[in-house]
């Protein structure tokens, strides 16, 4: 598997950061774009970018393990700069699945100042692409 790496939507509002693979993030801006949403890599300040990016759209469709992947990189959305990233990412590394998903909801509405509610939108998304079944090849 291909390292996931941060990201941050550039916004007018919150900090947004996510966890994704270079071509994930590319397609993640790509579909955040219409909405005036950008996407940046977190340590070098570049926006992703792939040669590929419609082939990259049919692939999702037919693998279960990049459904799973977009899957969890849209579920990795959160309000939060890098540094308090790390201390929500620690502190939820000791609980259970269900403490784990309450505390992330949590954190999110005392942090979230945007009427829009990015990370709600992607975490919708998120749940949509787990429950696709991979297209057969």
């Amino acid at each position: 598997m291909t390292e996931k790496r941060l990201y941050e939507v550039v916004n007018p509002s919150d900090v947004i950061t996510f966890r994704a693979t270079v071509v994930e993030a590319a397609c993640i801006g790509d579909r955040l774009r219409p909405a005036w949403y950008f996407v940046k890599d977190v340590q070098t300040g570049d926006e992703p970018k792939i040669d590929n990016l419609e082939e990259e759209y049919e692939a999702i469709w037919k693998s279960a393990d990049k459904l799973a992947s977009y899957a969890e990189a849209y579920r990795s959305f959160m309000v939060g700069s890098r540094s308090e990233r790390e201390l929500l990412e620690e502190a939820v590394s000791r609980m259970t699945q269900d403490e784990a998903k309450a505390y992330r909801a949590q954190w999110h509405d005392k942090r979230r100042t945007s009427m829009n509610d990015i990370c709600r939108q992607v975490w919708e998304t998120a749940e949509k692409i787990a429950s696709y079944e991979a297209e057969a090849a």
